[in-house]
């Protein structure tokens, strides 16, 4: 039996006039999804989530939209699982202008168990009867100061679901008490981070991006395309990934040569 179950999008980004759109960002374009009654008649899964996800859109002057989740159980022996375009599970969508970025894309397998396993942008996962899937689309990048949005919209957020009174707080200064704004405690908020706040960069490539420019700069990246250049095409794909997990193993022993060398260095040894 092969069945699609639907599409599980990441949220768009906020715009220059307004917020993105919730679990609807350019790649779902117009496909439509599944009902949940069908695919649990036609399928052995039983869909145990299906929703928006809170805090998934970034903080902005205009927030970013929410990604949507969906999580099913498998019934039968040996299902095979084929998730696709899981583009955004290591690089977030970017905040501009001040706005943050938004939350990675999640695949994983058994996540409530004692081992889940990752499963990043794998696309065929073997499944047996019992185990879960969770598929989490990226939430969008925000745009604008999170300071600058309208406190009543955060506090419409917050009872929304979109975000959380703790992320209204941590990431916009704005002040939730039991379930109402304090104007004057968000005021004062707002006023002590504008105090100290520091030049705002164009984008916000989000935490996972900054980490991987740290270590894939530029000269390595020249590096790495001129030993690419020198080897056959059917090796490229091997060598490259070769070279990935060996530079990720130097850092973790704490090898930090800089420039491209330690690149050629690692391939010799």
């Amino acid at each position: 039996m092969i069945a699609s179950i639907g599409p599980v999008g990441g949220g768009a980004g906020g715009m220059p006039f307004g917020d993105g759109e919730e679990g609807s960002g350019a790649n779902v374009a117009f496909l439509r999804n599944t009902p949940v009654e069908i695919n649990e008649a036609e399928v052995p899964i039983r869909i145990t989530r299906y929703c928006l996800v809170p805090d998934s859109g970034g903080a902005g002057k205009y927030r970013g939209g929410s990604g949507l989740m969906m999580e099913f159980q498998v019934f039968a022996p040996d299902t095979t699982v084929t998730a696709r375009n899981r583009d955004r599970t290591h690089f977030a969508s970017w905040g501009v202008l001040g706005g943050k970025a938004g939350s990675n894309a999640i695949f994983v397998k058994n996540p409530e168990s004692e081992a889940p396993e990752m499963l990043g942008n794998s696309d065929v996962i073997r499944c047996q009867a019992g185990d879960v899937i969770r598929l989490t689309g990226a939430g969008g990048g925000g745009y604008g100061s999170p300071l600058e949005r309208d406190p009543q919209q955060v506090l419409s957020d917050v009872k929304s679901g979109y975000v959380c009174s703790a992320r209204a707080e941590q990431d916009y200064g704005v002040v939730i008490r039991e379930g109402e704004l304090d104007m004057e405690a968000t005021q004062m908020k707002r006023n002590q981070r504008s105090a100290t706040a520091d030049s705002v960069a164009h984008f916000d490539f989000g935490p996972w991006r900054t980490r991987f420019e740290q270590s894939w700069t530029p000269e390595r990246y020249r590096a790495l395309t001129d030993i690419l250049c020198r080897v056959p095409v059917i090796w490229r794909f091997h060598i490259k990934h070769r070279l990935f997990d060996a530079l990720a193993a130097a850092e973790a022993r704490g090898q930090t040569t800089q420039g491209g060398q330690v690149i050629y260095q690692l391939l010799t040894n």
